[in-house]
C-alpha cells in the first residue's frame, strides 16, 4: 500500500501514559505548548476521564483497549478545505483497521463510530485548531475495544475479542492502525478528495439503505434511506413522501 512521497509520521513518536484523565487532553495542552512532533501519539493504558462526541463517556478497562490521541498539523495543505475529509479519514483508518481482525460485518455507524455486526467497537472524537478560517490542526481521538470482555450498562458495545473469541495484540493492532491513518492523511495531503468521500460512503452501515432513525423535534422515529453524506460531514437522508434532507450530527439518529 503506497503512502505518497511524504516520510511516514503518525506513530513514529509515542507518549505512554499509565493513566490520565483523557489523552485528547493532554494532546490539546501538548500542542498548545509547541513541544510535539507532527503525527505524535499520546496513548494511555485508562483514562479516568474519557469521552467521545457531546461529551458522551467512554467506558474502557485499564490496558484492554486502545486509547489514543493523534496530534497533526496541517501546514498550507487544509487551506480552503473542508474539515469533514479529517473525520472521514479518520473513520476509514479505523474502519479498515477493524476489518484487519475480524471476520464480522464492519460498518461506519454515522458519522465516526465504528460497528462490528451493529455493535459498537470503536469512537471517534475530532478536535480542530483554528486561526481566522485556516485549519491548523487536528486532534484525532481515537477510543478501539481490543480485549474488554464486560461493558456495564453498554448493550451494543462489543470488541475484537468477543467477536473473535481470543485475545488480539495489542502492538498489532496499533502498527495496522497507524498504517492506516498515515495512507488515509497522505490520501488528502495529495487532494484525492472523492476518493476518500467516496470510500467513506461505501463504507457506511446501511448506506443506500432504509433506517430506522430519530429526527430531532419529533416525537417517534421514522424510516428514512441513508443516500450519501455531503463532504461537510452532514448525512443525505431520503423520507418518505417528503424527498432529500440533510441533517447535522445533532439533528438525527440512526438507530440499531
Amino acid at each position: 500500500m503506497k503512502i505518497g512521497q511524504h516520510q511516514a509520521t503518525i506513530g513514529k513518536y509515542k507518549i505512554l501514559l499509565a493513566h490520565t484523565d483523557s489523552t485528547q487532553t493532554f494532546a490539546l495542552e501538548l500542542l498548545k505548548s509547541g513541544h510535539y512532533t507532527q503525527g505524535t501519539i499520546v496513548l494511555a493504558r485508562y483514562q479516568m476521564e474519557g469521552k467521545g462526541r457531546s461529551d458522551r463517556h467512554w467506558s474502557s478497562q485499564p490496558g484492554e483497549n486502545f486509547l489514543g490521541s493523534v496530534l497533526l498539523c496541517h501546514d498550507h495543505h487544509m487551506n480552503g478545505k473542508d474539515p469533514g475529509y479529517i473525520s472521514m479519514m479518520t473513520a476509514l483508518a479505523v474502519h479498515h483497521t477493524v476489518q484487519s481482525f475480524t471476520s464480522g460485518s464492519v460498518g461506519i455507524k454515522w458519522p465516526n463510530d465504528v460497528l462490528i455486526d451493529k455493535r459498537k467497537v470503536a469512537g471517534i472524537l475530532i478536535t480542530n485548531q483554528w486561526r481566522g478560517k485556516t485549519l491548523e490542526s487536528s486532534i484525532l481521538g481515537i477510543g478501539l475495544n481490543v480485549n474488554q470482555l464486560c461493558f456495564d450498562d453498554l448493550p451494543n458495545a462489543t470488541s475484537l475479542k468477543m467477536v473473535q473469541g481470543h485475545d488480539v495484540a495489542m502492538p498489532e493492532v496499533m502498527k495496522t492502525l497507524f498504517s492506516q491513518l498515515e495512507y488515509w492523511y497522505s490520501l488528502l495531503r495529495m487532494d484525492r478528495h472523492a476518493e476518500i468521500h467516496r470510500a467513506y460512503q461505501e463504507s457506511m452501515h446501511g448506506y443506500q439503505q432504509t433506517l430506522n432513525v430519530m429526527i430531532m423535534g419529533r416525537a417517534f422515529p421514522v424510516l428514512a434511506k441513508l443516500i450519501g453524506t455531503e463532504t461537510n460531514g452532514r448525512i443525505i437522508m431520503e423520507l418518505e413522501s417528503q424527498g432529500l434532507h440533510t441533517f447535522d450530527m445533532d439533528e438525527l439518529k440512526i438507530l440499531y
